[in-house]
């Protein structure tokens, strides 16, 4: 059915063939289908979804690092209340609305170009604090999930945003010889 064609000593398997025949042949031996209505007896049985939310400490060690991320956040933050009012123009493209000829004049480009500058900061800034707050994140992670591994627990849904805390959490994984399965952007969707 996969309409393979040797190509030199390989053999291709792109493509298809024979579809009608397959179809027929899996619905009248393997596959069944159903309706949600069909199977809401079923599913009421299921136990409810547990979602939980667990915060972890962050490594001592880094302390000092997210210390002095927050002191740079906190001192912005007052930066920007005095300038602008507030981090209200972080939400802003452009400046409030002015006339064509204000907008035009040297001053006013100086402004906004100073403005979207401390905007790129700020957000750079922010960016560097949750990896470095990802990464401080890490072992008490790592302890975490041994902990729910050591009481039985054996399927956890763990959410990373950086590759690094990702490629750690992995190396945790294997070298406990936990099977697990690491969904990041350079798994394709036919993986998935």
């Amino acid at each position: 059915y996969c309409n393979a064609k040797k190509s030199g000593k390989a053999w291709s398997y792109k493509g298809n063939q024979n579809l009608k025949e397959l179809s027929f042949i899996l619905k009248e031996t393997v596959l069944i289908r159903r309706t949600k209505a069909q199977v809401m007896d079923q599913l009421r049985k299921l136990p409810s979804k547990t979602r939980q939310i667990t915060f972890v400490d962050s490594d001592p060690e880094k302390e000092t690092e997210l210390s002095n991320y927050n002191k740079k956040i906190k001192k912005f933050s007052k930066k920007a209340e005095q300038m602008w009012g507030g981090l209200a123009f972080m939400n802003r493209d452009s400046e409030e609305e002015e006339s064509v000829e204000e907008i035009e004049t040297r001053t006013q480009k100086k402004k906004t170009h100073k403005k979207m500058s401390q905007k790129t900061e700020y957000k750079k800034m922010l960016i560097e604090f949750f990896h470095v707050s990802g990464l401080a994140k890490v072992k008490s992670t790592q302890n975490y999930i041994s902990n729910l591994l050591d009481t039985g627990i054996t399927k956890i849904i763990v959410f990373a945003h950086h590759k690094q805390v990702m490629d750690r959490l992995s190396a945790f994984l294997s070298e406990k010889k936990v099977d697990h399965l690491r969904l990041d952007g350079k798994v394709t969707r036919k993986k998935r």
